[in-house]
């Protein structure tokens, strides 16, 4: 019983010595960041429409990226007819933000390629038209929140 106890114990050792440590980053750990603003182009209800923002992260060993971002519609999107039963145009106002994660390949030629998501929630709702850039616009309606993944 104890020959089996020995034998068992010394296949523990040499296994665990022939194992290396797992890690998700190798050698020396090298971080920077960045921000800055963000200009989209975008289609909403078959209308072309401008969203600016900004985006900022931490970046790990020139390759994955943990950060942030929002954006907002800053053009003039019209709602469809009747979407409310409101006499007059109504335009819609949408934006969003959230936890942006990039994974960035061969991140030391001079072109390369990145993966990115975004994940987080956004709002949207609708307001009269009042059709001067100098007056606010009311907001008509409930707000509906949404979930984002970009």
């Amino acid at each position: 019983m104890y020959y089996l106890a020995l034998i068992i114990m010394l296949f523990t050792f040499a296994a665990d010595a022939t194992t290396q440590e797992q890690t998700l980053f190798k050698g020396d750990i090298e971080t920077s960041g960045f921000g800055g603003p963000v200009v989209k182009f975008t289609s909403i209800y078959d209308q072309g429409a401008v969203m600016v923002g900004g985006r900022g992260g931490w970046i790990i060993n020139h390759s994955l990226v943990l950060g942030g971002g929002g954006y907002g519609v800053i053009s003039e999107v019209d709602a469809p007819k009747g979407v409310l039963p409101l006499e007059g145009s109504l335009d819609i106002e949408f934006g969003y933000g959230g936890f942006e994660i990039e994974h960035i390949i061969n991140p030391d030629n001079l072109t390369h390629f990145s993966i990115y998501a975004l994940i987080g929630g956004g709002a949207t709702n609708f307001v009269k038209d009042v059709g001067h850039v100098t007056e606010s616009n009311e907001q008509v309606g409930e707000t509906d929140f949404v979930f984002v993944l970009e």
